[in-house]
């Protein structure tokens, strides 16, 4: 049952990749996307989809699975869990300028993540300075690997790069 959960969110994350990249290439190429009109419309209620479902899937790798988490991936949680909290509010009161905390929230969240993932993958072959040398949980060592890519920093990279296209100000001034 273990081995089914992290795989789901290894397929959860891939699935976010396709929706990025088939996202980002619609938008580059100048060809009519779908996916923007839809997001536009709905962007707080896959905002606080996205970040619930982040939020709970970072508890349940803690609690259910037991694995500690290291410095690294506690920063990133500092930036991931004030988002529902904010969607909801804003969501309460229809406050769309609520996006650019959520935003601001992301990009911080996306740089340490991005960060993470690379000191995993271990281009940098110094320890990091952000992890604690006396901490139990080492930031350079992916706790599960599938698909030859997905780890948990990678996850939650895919996550708040996410976050950050759902929560842009499309509109123009």
């Amino acid at each position: 049952m273990s081995e089914l959960i992290l795989k789901l969110f290894s397929l959860g994350t891939i699935f976010l990749l396709f929706i990025f990249v088939l996202f980002i290439s619609l938008e580059l190429f100048k060809i009519r996307n779908p996916l923007k009109s839809f997001i536009k419309a709905n962007q707080m209620p896959l905002i606080l989809i996205t970040s619930i479902g982040a939020t709970f899937g970072s508890l349940l790798l803690s609690f259910y699975f037991k694995l500690a988490p290291c410095d690294l991936c506690w920063y990133q949680r500092i930036f991931l869990f004030p988002i529902p909290v904010i969607v909801l509010i804003a969501l309460i009161k229809k406050d769309l300028s609520a996006r650019v905390y959520i935003f601001a929230l992301s990009c911080v969240g996306l740089l340490i993540a991005g960060y993470h993932s690379i000191l995993q993958v271990q281009i940098f072959k110094k320890d990091s300075v952000f992890c604690n040398t006396a901490s139990v949980v080492d930031c350079a060592t992916p706790d599960f690997v599938y698909y030859g890519f997905v780890t948990v920093p990678i996850i939650s990279f895919c996550v708040f790069l996410v976050t950050l296209i759902l929560s842009y100000p499309y509109e123009k001034k």
